[in-house]
Order: C-alpha cells, then structure tokens, then sequence
C-alpha cells in the first residue's frame, strides 16, 4: 500500500506562486468578446462542487466509480480539491501505477495542463488534486468532470465522500465561491 509522502509547507508556497504567475499572464490579455449568440449568463444557484453520484448502492468488494464535478462555472481557470473517506471501509484504486504516489483521473472539464497535486493515500483516506489551464487556453464555463477516481468497498455500512475543501480560481487568480456536496456509497454485505 502507497503511503501519503509528507510534504513541506514551501511546496505550496512554490505551487501558489506558480498558479499566481501564470494568473497574471493572462490578466494583461483583453478578454473574448461574446458572439451575438452567445449563452446567456448561468443561473443564479452559483458554482457547485459535488461528489457524483451523490448517492450509489453496490456490495461489498465492488470496485465502483466516483467522479468530482463542477456545476455552474464561470471563467474556471485552475482548481484545488480535498477530499476524504473512511480508510477502513474504501480503497482508493491506483489510477498510474507508475507513479509514486497513488492517483486519480484528471477530467476533461477545465484541460489539466499543469497538474499541481494528484496525490490519494489509503491511510489517511485522503485525495488532493489541484489543477490549472495554462495560457493562452480559454476558461471553462458550465458543467463537467474534475477528475474520477475508484475505490473497492471493504466492509457494508455507509460511507461518506466529503469535499473537505474545493478552491476554484479565474484565469486573473480571483477566488471563485462555490457550494459542496458530499457523495454517499452504501455498502451492503
């Protein structure tokens, strides 16, 4: 079993910096013009961030699929996710084994051009992702996939997905507020 690696607080710093750099880049960029029929503006709900689906049934043993979705976005340019779970009753599936650490799947919803953090850890029961488009590439806008991961179900019972912390940022680096929504796998034996 991977073991999460301890990482110095520097690290992120340095990861923040860069986010910041490349932000900064694009603020001296003139913005896209709409086309005359252009989407109009999203609802007034406002961005979510949510386990999906946000409520699954499977037996123990089974290998299922979870994803992290963004609904409701404008202008997305680069996200940072937490998320945890009950190590005693999830595994989470190695996405690239030929890595060091223990991953998920990037989505296609924002590009990952630069993949900051793609870290999970069995023991802890912990996800980090973060991820940031890089210029000139325009923002997403809308609904899509974050990323996707897979656990095998260890034992019945249910078990809680909980987005600890979802930062979402514009391509000038201007945070993005968003609600959460936890998933739920019920396990049965």
């Amino acid at each position: 079993m991977k073991q999460k690696m301890k990482r110095k607080p520097s690290h992120f710093i340095l990861l923040l910096i860069i986010m910041l750099t490349v932000c900064a880049c694009l603020k001296n960029a003139a913005p896209p013009q709409p086309d005359a029929g252009s989407t109009p503006a999203l609802s007034s709900v406002g961005p979510v961030v949510k386990v999906v689906p946000e409520a699954k049934s499977v037996k123990v043993g089974t290998v299922t699929q979870v994803a992290i979705v963004i609904d409701q976005v404008n202008d997305l340019y680069a996200a940072d996710v937490n998320l945890t779970f009950d190590p005693a009753t999830l595994e989470l599936i190695d996405a690239d084994t030929t890595q060091t650490s223990l991953q998920i799947t990037p989505g296609d919803f924002i590009s990952p051009d630069f993949v900051a953090q793609n870290q999970g850890d069995n023991t802890h029961g912990t996800v980090h992702f973060a991820v940031t488009q890089i210029a000139p590439r325009e923002p997403a806008r809308g609904n899509g996939t974050l990323a996707t991961m897979k656990f095998k179900t260890k034992v019945a019972g249910e078990i809680t997905l909980t987005l600890e912390q979802a930062l979402l940022a514009s391509p000038e680096g201007e945070p993005i507020s968003a609600q959460y929504r936890n998933g739920t796998i019920t396990v049965s034996p």
